[in-house]
C-alpha cells in the first residue's frame, strides 16, 4: 500500500512538472488517483472486514486505511468541536454534501465519532470492491425509487441503532451541491430524529470551491475545516416541530458555514500577499 502511494506521490510530482498550468489534466489526474487508491483500499480491507460482517466498528478499522488517500490529494484537515461527537449515545449527524470527496472527511471523523453508520443508496453495493466493504461495515441500504419501503427500513434501523448507541450520519440536501452554498434541507433526517426522539448534530464542512471546482477542471491542494456544533436536542417535539427543527440546524449551519469560509479567504489573501 505504501509503495503504492509512494509510486503515485512521484507520478503526480512529475506530471505536474510536464504539465504544469494544465488544471484540465490536474483535476482528472487527481480524480483517477482517487478512484485506483479507494479501489486499493477497499481490496486490502476486505479480508479483516469480513472477520466481523456487518458491523459498523469496521468503519473505524477501514479508515484508519483510506485516511491515507487525502494526503496524496494534497488535503489538509482541521477540525473543531469533536467532542460533540465523541458522545457515546445515538444521535443524528447532519452534514452539507459538496462532493464524492466528502467520503474523505468522513474517514478522518469516525475514529473520532466512534460507531457511526450512514444510510446509502442501493447503488453503491455495486460500486466495485467498494460496495461489498460498505456493507461489511454495516451502511445502511436504501433504495430511493421506493420511498415508502425505505422510510419503514429506516425506522426499523433506527430502533436498532438506538439499542446499540449507534451514531447515524445523513446529508439533508439529500444531493452533492457544488454551488458553494448550503442548499435547501429535506425533512428525512429530521423527521427520524424527532420520531426517535435522538438529539441532531450539525457538522458543518468548510467550502471546495476553495481549490476544487468541477465546472472549472479545478483540483488543487487546499485546507478543509470541519466543525461539529452542539447538538440540537429533540426530546419532547411533535411531528408539528420538525419544520422550526429544521430551519433551526439549517440556520445554525449556514452561519458557521459563511463564518468558516470568510476564515480561509482571509488565510489565502495573506499568503498572496
Amino acid at each position: 500500500m505504501f509503495l503504492v502511494i509512494a509510486c503515485l506521490v512521484i507520478l503526480a510530482f512529475v506530471c505536474s512538472k510536464l504539465f504544469k498550468g494544465s488544471n484540465v489534466f490536474k483535476y482528472y489526474f487527481k480524480y483517477t488517483v482517487y478512484c485506483i487508491l479507494s479501489t486499493i483500499c477497499a481490496i486490502i480491507c476486505f479480508p479483516f472486514l469480513l472477520a466481523r460482517a456487518r458491523n459498523v466498528q469496521n468503519l473505524i478499522t477501514a479508515s484508519k486505511v483510506f485516511r491515507l488517500i487525502s494526503p496524496v490529494l494534497g488535503l489538509e484537515f482541521e477540525f473543531r468541536g469533536m467532542e460533540h461527537l465523541k458522545k457515546g449515545y445515538t444521535c443524528v449527524i447532519v452534514a452539507n454534501h459538496q462532493s464524492s470527496i466528502d467520503i474523505l472527511c468522513m474517514y478522518e471523523l469516525w475514529p473520532i465519532m466512534g460507531k457511526t453508520t450512514v444510510i446509502a443508496r442501493m447503488l453503491l453495493l455495486f460500486a466495485g470492491p467498494f460496495g461489498p466493504c460498505a456493507w461489511l461495515s454495516g451502511l445502511v441500504f436504501i433504495n430511493k425509487d421506493s420511498p415508502d419501503k425505505g422510510i419503514r427500513k429506516i425506522n426499523h434501523a433506527m430502533e436498532d441503532l438506538k439499542k446499540k448507541n449507534i451514531k447515524l450520519w445523513m446529508y439533508p440536501e439529500g444531493y452533492r451541491n457544488h454551488s458553494g452554498n448550503i442548499d435547501e434541507f429535506k425533512k428525512g433526517a429530521f423527521r427520524m430524529a424527532q420520531q426517535s426522539q435522538v438529539p441532531i448534530v450539525p457538522v458543518v464542512i468548510s467550502s471546495y470551491n476553495f481549490f476544487l471546482r468541477p465546472k472549472d477542471k479545478v483540483f488543487n491542494s487546499g485546507k478543509i475545516i470541519i466543525e461539529a456544533l452542539h447538538e440540537i436536542p429533540t426530546k419532547g417535539l411533535k411531528s408539528t416541530d420538525v419544520n422550526a427543527l429544521l430551519n433551526k440546524t439549517r440556520n445554525v449551519m449556514i452561519e458557521k458555514f459563511n463564518t468558516l469560509n470568510y476564515e480561509i479567504n482571509n488565510e489565502q489573501h495573506k499568503k498572496k500577499k
